[in-house]
């Protein structure tokens, strides 16, 4: 059953802490600039995926508040992704991190800021 939520009852963007919210997952781009991949010894990094790409827009080309929930692992390239994510103006306090080094059995993530 859909209910229909009446214009007056929409909160204010003031009334909001983010103008739009992207849920999925990240991922990166291994670009090895002008040489083929098979023969690459160097190559720059990228976070990617639809749902950042148009978080990272809209915080970057529109100025608008966006966050990201995800989940990433709490090693050196879920930070990297974490500081890419900041860089383009995307929150990333809702992120939820995994730490594999510490878990031999599937339990709930680990919610802290790095």
């Amino acid at each position: 059953m859909t209910t229909t939520i009446p214009y007056h009852a929409i909160r204010s963007a003031a009334g909001c802490a983010y103008d739009a919210a992207a849920l999925g997952e990240v991922m990166l781009r291994l670009d090895p600039y002008d040489v083929p991949t098979a023969l690459a010894r160097e190559m720059r990094i990228f976070q990617g995926g639809g749902e950042t790409n148009v978080a990272c827009g809209l915080a970057y080309t529109f100025g608008l508040r966006t966050v990201v929930l995800t989940a990433l692992v709490d090693d050196h390239i879920g930070r990297n992704i974490r500081n890419q994510l900041r860089a383009a103006g995307v929150s990333t306090e809702q992120i939820i991190w995994f730490n594999t080094r510490e878990r031999r059995h599937a339990s709930p993530p680990i919610r802290r800021a790095p």
